[in-house]
């Protein structure tokens, strides 16, 4: 009986080891597709997490994003994903400034400036190092912050509501 349990924890003990390999390898994957991504300015950030005005909020990834392809930008910011709530932002633009930097730890920094025909936003990512996850600040007429997974731009993964210029 001592035996059969011994090999039973064993295996099991194996199998965690295993899955934390193979999690390890999943996060690096992802972050060198998230890397790459952000290298030839087409990516998507998806937010679950979105903090506004003190408050947090869960969020639909769909409807939640910053997505980048070349030099235009669409921002869509929806607590409880319902594009009618008041406070819902959608902004499209072109990006005028872009600037990158790597901390010591290794994160990643990208800083950009966008201008539509009716505003300009500041946004700044930071991307965790080893990592396709990160928080983007989205500073316009209020700060935002979206907290998500960075990953290739694919048209049609997300949903648009009316875009202002």
């Amino acid at each position: 009986m001592t035996r059969l349990f011994s090999i039973i924890l064993l295996a099991f003990i194996s199998t965690i080891g295993a899955n934390a390999k193979n999690n390890a390898t999943t996060d690096s994957v992802n972050s060198v597709i998230a890397n790459c991504a952000i290298d030839s300015r087409s990516f998507l950030l998806q937010a679950t997490h979105m903090s506004y005005a003190g408050r947090d909020y869960q969020v639909l990834p769909a409807t939640n994003y910053i997505s980048v392809s070349g030099d235009n930008v669409i921002i869509q910011v929806s607590p409880q994903g319902a594009p009618e709530i008041p406070g819902t932002l959608t902004q499209s633009g072109t990006i005028t400034r872009w600037k990158e930097k790597t901390r010591k730890n290794g994160d990643r920094e990208i800083d950009f400036k966008i201008k539509s025909l009716s505003r300009v936003i500041n946004v700044n990512i930071l991307i965790y190092k080893g990592s396709n996850e990160g928080v983007a600040m989205v500073d316009g007429p209020s700060k935002i912050y979206l907290t998500g997974t960075i990953g290739k731009f694919i048209k049609g993964k997300v949903v648009e509501g009316f875009v202002r210029p």
